[in-house]
């Protein structure tokens, strides 16, 4: 059974931190996530820690975004207080690549995946998923871009972007394609 753990260190290698993905939701009212009937090894898969650099209107300097890709959940979680601050599950599906675009959007990477005849497959292509904390509201800046270039990695992708969010790389691992695509 895998427990994934979230570790801060310093630069010179003390750590400074360190916890149980599975004791912070369970610490925070996400139990039921963990002990699911079917007997999964990997109920959760943390794919994704992502710090936030500094202070702002949604966040503190501190505070980590989760990804757990196996629930489809991204959180915000505050060390200092062991809260999560905010979550949510989807749109997105087993989703990959947490990172912070701007002082209130998130971006993340949608691997967009179903079952289908018991085996996983992805519904379409892979997107990417920005979410505004400031509006509450759901983007698709690439998804016409990721559609045309028929994106579609199962169980990895990353993307980063340009200081504007107007120019994206796109990492379509599985099939080893890096893609630059404009916002």
């Amino acid at each position: 059974f895998y427990d994934d753990s979230i570790l801060g260190m310093t630069p010179d290698g003390a750590i400074t931190f360190q916890k149980s993905v599975i004791e912070i939701l369970e610490e925070n009212g996400f139990d039921y996530l963990i002990h699911q009937p079917n007997e999964i090894l990997d109920p959760l898969h943390l794919n994704d820690v992502q710090p936030v650099p500094g202070a702002g209107a949604f966040w503190e300097e501190g505070d980590l975004f989760v990804s757990l890709r196996n629930v489809s959940m991204v959180f915000l979680y505050r060390p200092s207080s062991n809260k999560i601050i905010w979550h949510r599950f989807g749109p997105w599906s087993n989703q990959h690549d947490v990172d912070i675009i701007s002082d209130s959007a998130i971006a993340i990477f949608d691997n967009n995946l179903i079952k289908s005849g018991g085996r996983m497959k992805v519904d379409g292509q892979n997107d990417v998923i920005v979410y505004d904390f400031a509006t509450d509201q759901i983007s698709y800046p690439l998804h016409a871009a990721l559609k045309q270039a028929d994106v579609r990695t199962l169980r990895q992708g990353l993307m980063d972007f340009d200081a504007d969010a107007n120019l994206w790389i796109v990492e379509e691992t599985e099939q080893g394609r890096l893609l630059g695509l404009d916002g």
